[in-house]
């Protein structure tokens, strides 16, 4: 299978798999996962927190601090 200059190789984040993922505006919705699935596997690891952000911002960095 030849890549044209509008896809490159993708890996993606979730199970892995490689596949080619169009440049531009002609990328799945689901980008930067293989299929729709992934992306929703994805989600629910943030939603049940298995991923999370594990480190305190540093004072001035919150966003919603006023200034």
């Amino acid at each position: 299978m030849e890549t044209s200059r509008a896809s490159r190789p993708c890996i993606c984040p979730n199970c892995g798999k490689e596949y080619i993922c169009p440049e531009g505006q002609g990328r799945p919705a689901f980008f930067p996962f293989c299929c729709e699935r992934c992306q929703w596997i994805d989600l629910g690891k943030w939603l049940t927190g298995q991923y999370r952000i594990s480190e305190d911002l540093p004072p001035g960095d919150a966003q919603d601090e006023k200034k």
